[in-house]
């Protein structure tokens, strides 16, 4: 694939289901009604899949360190043989300190690579407010100059079509992901199956166990050498298993790479 059509894949609208939506200003009208703005965002796990649909699992790369008061991401792509490597950065917020302005870098780094660019061209939309019942509804709060809180309901406004996948382009999206999480599954399994001479399944360890010896870690250092001598064995545990115990790594890196974080790389 050249880079022509690479940069054309990687610039395609996404579905909807892999966009968020959060409220940049909300407040209420003079009879006592809400009203709200809100803004579009990319999902980082939607990066992260566009990138293993295009340009492969194998062939991307992102590293992280603390400058001031933000997380750096460095993204690289290999392409033509070489790689390329493109940065932006996300400050660090009082919600979710680490993981937050992780899941930002790596989302505006992605930018500069075309994905999700797009949406830059959504300026901010008026919320559709609605009630506590309704389909899809979002809860939102805000507070006025008076410093009054109040809560609301809301759903986005619906995407204009050049802002989303065609089906056929949709339908492609989904055999591309599916077809990278199975190469990436029989990869996994067949290194698992060859680094441990695994003869069944009940040799690798339980998703409890897993857990269990991760949260004994006192560090990063210790979770990063755990998970390279374990991921060979993430593939063959169920999917829910799975989920669990990629939720526990990702909340122990958060942790350990607050306290860390002054000191360099995460």
């Amino acid at each position: 694939m050249n880079n022509e059509l690479i940069y054309k894949e990687l610039s395609k609208p996404f579905p909807e289901e892999d966009l968020e939506f959060r409220i940049a200003r909300a407040g209420l009208k003079k009879d006592g009604k809400p009203w709200a703005m809100y803004l579009t965002y990319i999902d980082a796990r939607a990066v992260m899949d566009r990138l293993d649909s295009v340009v492969g699992f194998g062939n991307w790369q992102d590293k992280y360190r603390k400058e001031s008061d933000a997380v750096i991401c460095s993204l690289s792509l290999k392409l033509n043989n070489e790689w390329v490597t493109k940065e932006d950065a996300c400050e660090v917020s009082d919600i979710e300190p680490v993981k937050g302005a992780i899941s930002g870098a790596i989302k505006r780094a992605a930018v500069k690579f075309s994905i999700g660019r797009y949406l830059y061209h959504l300026t901010e939309n008026f919320a559709v407010i609605c009630e506590q019942n309704t389909t899809g509804a979002r809860k939102g709060s805000g507070k006025t100059k008076e410093g009054q809180f109040f809560e609301f309901y809301w759903k986005p406004q619906p995407m204009p079509a050049w802002a989303l996948p065609t089906k056929e382009e949709e339908t492609k999206s989904v055999e591309k992901k599916t077809e990278a999480s199975t190469n990436r599954l029989s990869s996994a399994i067949s290194s698992a199956m060859k680094a441990h001479e695994v003869k069944k399944p009940e040799l690798i360890p339980s998703a409890q166990n897993m857990i269990l010896e991760m949260e004994m870690l006192a560090n990063i250092e210790g979770l990063q050498k755990y998970w390279s001598d374990n991921f060979r064995s993430l593939p063959l545990l169920n999917a829910t298993e799975r989920e669990k115990v990629l939720a526990v790594k990702d909340e122990l890196k958060a942790k350990f790479s607050l306290k860390n974080l002054e000191t360099g790389e995460l």
